[in-house]
This record gives structure tokens, sequence and C-alpha cells, in this order.
């Protein structure tokens, strides 16, 4: 739970071994749990260098954008991340957040609903569609 504490040994580690996936994973999310986005932002871009296909680095890097204020750029990567792995239910739930505080709330209602028929215990999710659906009648 010390997050500065964290933050310096990962960065020692990154010292040693600054392509270590694994630390720079773990960089991203000690700087997302301090709100240092742009030095998540800079992790999971660093990952992505290192492998454009790595699906949950598309995940993380979208939320941190979303955090920034980058919309298009969130969109872009939360996209890629699905495309990555459709079944993956967090990716689809992610993004239905994104679009929720974006206002777009019909766009929401379907990822929420691709998220909760990937995974049903998805609470979140289905809580989410009833009060969206509700919304809409």
């Amino acid at each position: 739970e010390d997050f500065e504490e964290a933050k310096k040994a990962l960065g020692s580690a990154l010292i040693i071994e600054e392509n270590n996936t694994e630390v720079l994973q773990k960089m991203g999310y000690v700087c997302m749990q301090t709100k240092e986005y742009a030095e998540a932002k800079e992790s999971y871009e660093k990952l992505l260098s290192l492998d454009e296909s790595d699906d949950m680095a598309h995940a993380l890097l979208a939320n941190v954008l979303h955090k920034l204020g980058d919309e298009e750029g969130a969109e872009k990567h939360h996209e890629r991340a699905i495309v990555l792995d459709p079944e993956y239910a967090p990716h689809h739930f992610n993004y239905a957040n994104t679009l929720y505080d974006l206002g777009r709330k019909k766009e929401a209602l379907i990822g929420y609903t691709k998220a909760y028929a990937l995974d049903d215990t998805l609470e979140e999710a289905k809580k989410m569609i009833q009060e969206l659906g509700s919304e809409n009648e």
C-alpha cells in the first residue's frame, strides 16, 4: 500500500532492465493509484512499443488517456483492446464506462450488455444495464 516506496523500487528495477514488461505494468498501476497519469501513460506507451498486440496495455492506456481527457485516444485504444481479445468482458466494460462518462449512453448500454453476456458475474455491468434500460423506457 506504500505507493511511493513501490515507485522507488520499480524505478530502480527499470534502471536495471528498462524493457521489463511486468515492471512497466506495475509502474503504470502505481502511477494510476497516485493519480500521476502522465507517468502512467509513459509506462503503458512503453509497453505497447515493446508489444503492439498487448490487449491489456491498450486497455490500460485507454483508461489513463480517459483520465487525461484524451477521449479520441482512449476510444482508439479501447477499440484496439477489444479487437485483440473480443471475448474478454472487462475490455467491453471499461469501454462502456468511458462512453458513459462521455454521455454516449446508448453506446455504453451496448458495451455493458456485451460485457455481461461474456461474464454474468459482472454485477456492475448488470446494474448499468438496468439503469440505462430504465432511462430508455
